[in-house]
């Protein structure tokens, strides 16, 4: 499985903590924001959210960066339900480089083995800001099959994005260097339950 081998060196190379939920609370570097503002089950409020989910985007990924997309999906049977999450995400990429399936077990959370999908592509081949509403809309009313979590992983400059759905988004990387124009430039948006954390990562 050459993508996942691939993929495997990657990550062991630049992070020490498992790809698993929530990933702001396994990284010593990382940001926390806050996504959705306002009344739940508005438009207005899903447009905003998607919004701020993309801003965030785009300061961290270029057109032409070649990335992973990590969709770890919980469905019940690893190897028949889990389909329902990658059919709302595969569709949404106009080119695949490559893509590997495997079931993963948790070797730090206490759940069944969950199934795993990792896809290769370029931003510049991703419908990025109807994946992301996607996610938004995943927890708002099941209109879509969504339900597992979504990590794009940029080698370019070594990050984990993490739109968990539309209450919070999770960025993380090795190196704090990575996040600090984030950190500035959409500071007013960091989760306020966690801001003291990130403040003490940012203001050393």
């Amino acid at each position: 499985m050459k993508l996942k081998d691939e993929f495997d060196k990657f990550y062991t190379c630049h992070f020490n903590h498992e790809l698993a939920s929530p990933i702001f609370y396994g990284f010593p570097v990382g940001i926390r924001y806050e996504i959705g503002i306002g009344s739940v089950y508005d438009k207005v409020y899903v447009k905003s959210a998607v919004n701020r989910a993309l801003a965030i985007f785009n300061e961290l990924f270029n057109e032409g960066d070649d990335i992973y997309l990590v969709v770890n999906s919980y469905e019940d049977d690893p190897n028949d339900l889990a389909d329902n999450d990658i059919s709302t995400v595969r569709p949404l990429i106009y080119r695949i480089q490559d893509e590997c399936k495997y079931v993963f077990a948790s070797t730090i959370y206490e759940q069944n083995p969950h199934t795993r999908y990792i896809i290769k592509a370029s931003v510049k081949n991703i419908q990025v800001e109807q994946l992301l509403e996607a996610i938004v809309w995943s927890d708002i009313d099941g209109r879509n099959s969504l339900r597992g979590c979504v990590y794009w992983l940029n080698p370019r400059n070594n990050i984990i994005y993490y739109l968990y759905d539309d209450r919070g988004l999770d960025v993380v990387s090795e190196e704090r260097k990575n996040l600090e124009h984030i950190y500035s430039k959409f500071n007013s948006w960091i989760l306020e339950y966690d801001r003291e954390r990130i403040y003490s990562v940012f203001t050393v």
